[in-house]
């Protein structure tokens, strides 16, 4: 099977933030962040209820207003984090058109002269999003294939079903992610 596809900004950037989702340290983090900003607005809570002056008021009432906008502001914060990352380091690997052979033993890709022969055995797991099909190597690169750019999408979804349960591969069907 043979297909072909180009990698748009927008595609690394899914990528990224599914990693980012995907990672107990960045979970950590996030779970960090909100746990100190509760506890902000407790403290501030605490001197609003036992002074009652004007200026505590507004310290809880603002500390309020960032604990709940904290959210949103965080998942920006991430996509603004990753797009500059991806147009600084990245932005050779976009608007190049890609081929991807998908055989038996191996897969094989080609790009503007190079290419790239993988055995299925080095493949770890492939994760299916909204989007993209992600095939994560066990040396931790991952080959990204954005759907909307693939013709025969159901076609390759099945090979790489197929592919995945010959050779024991993980196939993990993520269809309701999406970057909280």
């Amino acid at each position: 099977m043979t297909i072909d596809y180009t990698l748009e900004e927008n595609d690394l950037l899914t990528f990224q933030l599914f990693e980012a989702s995907t990672s107990k340290r960045v979970r950590k983090s996030r779970r960090m962040n909100k746990i100190i900003l509760s506890a902000g607005c407790v403290i501030s809570g605490t001197f609003w209820f036992a002074d009652r002056t004007t200026t505590d008021v507004i310290l809880f009432c603002c500390v309020l207003i960032t604990l709940l906008l904290f959210p949103l502001l965080e998942k920006a914060l991430y996509v603004r984090h990753f797009r500059g990352f991806i147009r600084e380091k990245c932005s050779g690997m976009t608007g190049k058109p890609t081929t991807l052979d998908i055989e038996a033993g191996h897969f094989l890709s080609r790009e503007e002269g190079n290419e790239i022969r993988i055995a299925w055995t080095e493949v770890s797991r492939i994760d299916e999003l909204p989007a993209q099909i992600l095939i994560k190597l066990k040396s931790s690169q991952t080959l990204i294939l954005p759907k909307q750019r693939i013709t025969n999408i159901d076609a390759l979804k099945a090979t790489l079903l197929k592919v995945a349960n010959d050779k024991g591969i993980a196939y993990t069907n993520h269809d309701n992610w999406k970057w909280k």
